[in-house]
C-alpha cells in the first residue's frame, strides 16, 4: 500500500522494481516554508522539550532501560555538504538527550569521525513518525556522490507520486533541512 500497489494483486518484485525504479530517478525535494510545513505544527524548545514523551521500546527483559528508538538520521557531510539518511539505533538518556549508535563503515559513522579530527560538532537530525516509504528510501545505500535526500525524493515520489518535502529546521534554518511532512 505504501507503494501504492494494490496489495490483492502486487507480487513482492513489484515493490522492489519500483523502489529501483525510484533510485534511478532522483529528485531534489520541494522546499517549502517553515509556515506551511506540517512538522511545524507542534513546536517544542527549551524545558518544554520532553524525549521521554516519544515511542522508545525495550523488546528484552535485560535490554537497556529506559529504552531505545531507532529513527533515521539526517546529517550533512563535513566535506560535500550533501545530505545522508539513515536508520540507527537511538537510546534515550534524560529528558533531553539520546545518543545515537554509528556503525563503523556506514557513510555517517565515517562522517561523525571527520567532525570530531575538525573539531566540529556534527549537525544532526533524528526523524521519527514519516512515511513508510521515506524509511525505506533512508534505509537505502546509495553510491557515493548522491545527495540522500535526492535519493530518497526519487523513491518517495515513484512510490507516492509526491514530491518529498523539506523546510527549515529551528536550531540551524536552512544550514539543516527536515521532513515537512
Amino acid at each position: 500500500i505504501a507503494y501504492g500497489l494494490d496489495p490483492q494483486t502486487c507480487r513482492p518484485a513489484d515493490i522492489t522494481q519500483r523502489h529501483d525504479q525510484g533510485m534511478r530517478e532522483l529528485e531534489a525535494p520541494e522546499m517549502i516554508p517553515a509556515g506551511e510545513a506540517p512538522i511545524k505544527e507542534v513546536v517544542r524548545t527549551g524545558d518544554a522539550v520532553d524525549l521521554g514523551k516519544l515511542p522508545f521500546f525495550r523488546n528484552a527483559e535485560k535490554d537497556s532501560r529506559p529504552g531505545w528508538i531507532a529513527p533515521i538520521y539526517v546529517c550533512r557531510d563535513l566535506d560535500t555538504g550533501q545530505y545522508n539518511l539513515s536508520w540507527h539505533r537511538g537510546q534515550y538518556v534524560s529528558q533531553r538527550r539520546m545518543t545515537a549508535r554509528f556503525y563503523p563503515g556506514r557513510d555517517i559513522y565515517n562522517n561523525f569521525n571527520r567532525h570530531v579530527a575538525a573539531g566540529k560538532p556534527m549537525r544532526t537530525v533524528a526523524v521519527i513518525g514519516h512515511h513508510p516509504v521515506f524509511g525505506d528510501g533512508a534505509g537505502t545505500s546509495f553510491a557515493a556522490g548522491i545527495d540522500e535526500y535526492s535519493g530518497v525524493g526519487g523513491i518517495y515520489r515513484k512510490a507516492t507520486g509526491n514530491r518529498l518535502r523539506v523546510t527549515s529546521s529551528e536550531l540551524w534554518g536552512d544550514e539543516m533541512l527536515v521532513p515537512a511532512d
